[in-house]
């Protein structure tokens, strides 16, 4: 034992450091010559794992002998693993000067998702625990790195191979199969097309209108079951909120080969629920939203309605310049009484003023008239629509003969939240003055009981 501590002098302040970015050193520090025993471990960084099951990996045990070499050998083991970003190690003489004292410092993979196994032959339960048997970390989650998705790749190949006699190429990707959480999921690397989605369960909805909907968003992609899911509830669960059926789910899908031609059979198992009425709608601060929505209380709630509510309270916003808000409905369900009340709030955003009118195409004559029939003062709260509404107007009533093609141009300045307004006209007006309209023609737009007055946007 004199015999280590002697070498250990030579070193001067071992301090033997190795991590996996080592720095070259201009004298490198000898190094004790044979093995000593290994005293103690410390492990820093580890918040995941067991370390009994980080020391099995690294193949490190107190008590016997070991070498640089074999710190090295361990460094490396725990990084192939996949779960570490980085490990470093420091070691010196024990308390006792009887052998070494071991640090290992990790940094870990910061995320960890959620392991799923889809369309396989086994059971999840079966490939849970084959993995857990070859990888003491497995816990059920694990980072999408590399060296993790080849080795439970392979793992998983073999495994069928062997004891399903199933020799399909396996994959491994980061999938939204829970939208919005990511999801590492293994699958046959040939994925399933749908080629047909039939439905049972369903008597409220009939059959071809739930085909309609899921048609277009379902047939010809490929088959993930968090993306199917997320498809009938894009598609299909609003045929049924429509009737206030708002617990409609979809238990079971199973897919089986098509007959006739390359793809899957989707069956989706309905369970349509019962049917819940509206008992009240609230909107904290400003009661004046549930008039205008006009939902109507004690009947089965409509959530087509619902929407067709929440764009009626966007286009008041939108019509006192409040040009984006948001409408948010939140659902109080009483599955006793089978009632539902919602909550109407509105984020209503900056308010944008009217600012500068352009107008161009029209001659010195026509420019001020139409600048005359314009409602919209400066300084007013802009009103969504209004210049497509007024050019539509200025042709319904003839103001010009021969007139050709108009637009409207906005640009809203963020700064000053205001917009200002180019007019666009093609088409000279008509030579004949007795051809053109008055401002004060009681047809003209100009007239206040036509002069689209903001209140009727």
């Amino acid at each position: 034992m004199r015999r280590f501590i002697v070498l250990l002098a030579i070193a001067a302040a071992l301090q033997a450091q190795t991590s996996s970015h080592t720095r070259p050193r201009s004298t490198p520090a000898a190094e004790p010559k044979g093995a000593f025993p290994l005293i103690s471990i410390t492990i820093d960084g580890n918040r995941t794992h067991a370390e009994r099951d980080l020391l099995s990996i690294a193949g490190l045990r107190t008590g016997h002998d070991v070498t640089k070499a074999d710190f090295e050998a361990a460094r490396q083991r725990l990084l192939d693993t996949g779960y570490f970003q980085t490990i470093s190690y420091s070691y010196g003489p024990a308390p006792n000067s009887s052998g070494y004292a071991l640090k290992l410092e990790l940094v870990e993979e910061p995320q960890l998702y959620q392991v799923l196994f889809m369309d396989l032959p086994a059971s999840t339960a079966d490939l849970s625990a084959l993995l857990k048997k070859n990888d003491p970390l497995f816990t059920g989650r694990a980072p999408a790195t590399d060296p993790i998705v080849k080795r439970y790749t392979q793992l998983i190949a073999d495994y069928l191979a062997s004891a399903k006699n199933y020799h399909d190429r396996i994959a491994g990707a980061l999938s939204p199969e829970n939208p919005p959480d990511l999801a590492l999921v293994f699958r046959p690397a040939l994925q399933a097309t749908i080629a047909e989605v039939k439905f049972v369960g369903n008597r409220s909805v009939d059959t071809t209108a739930l085909l309609n909907a899921v048609a277009g968003v379902a047939i010809g992609t490929v088959y993930s079951e968090g993306r199917f899911r997320e498809s009938l509830d894009l598609s299909v669960r609003p045929l049924y909120e429509a009737q206030g059926r708002l617990r409609v789910a979809f238990p079971k899908i199973s897919l089986e080969k098509a007959p006739d031609v390359k793809g899957e059979i989707a069956t989706v198992q309905i369970e349509e629920g019962p049917v819940y009425n509206l008992s009240g709608v609230r909107a904290p601060g400003n009661p004046e939203l549930v008039k205008l929505a006009g939902l109507k209380i004690g009947q089965p709630v409509n959530f087509d309605q619902v929407q067709k509510a929440k764009e009626r309270i966007r286009e008041s916003y939108k019509r006192h310049g409040f040009l984006d808000p948001t409408v948010n409905v939140e659902r109080d369900i009483d599955d006793t009484g089978k009632t539902v009340v919602l909550a109407l709030t509105v984020t209503a955003g900056d308010q944008y003023r009217f600012g500068l009118l352009d107008i161009r195409g029209l001659d010195l004559v026509s420019e001020p008239e139409v600048r005359k029939m314009w409602g919209l003062k400066p300084g007013a709260p802009f009103v969504s629509g209004y210049p497509d509404q007024f050019l539509t107007a200025v042709r319904e009533e003839g103001v010009f003969e021969n007139l050709g093609e108009t637009r409207a141009e906005q640009k809203l300045n963020a700064d000053t939240h205001t917009v200002d307004v180019t007019l666009y006209f093609k088409g000279a007006p008509p030579k004949d003055e007795r051809h053109r309209k008055r401002p004060g023609d009681t047809t003209s737009p100009a007239d206040p009981s036509i002069n689209l007055p903001l209140t009727q946007f």
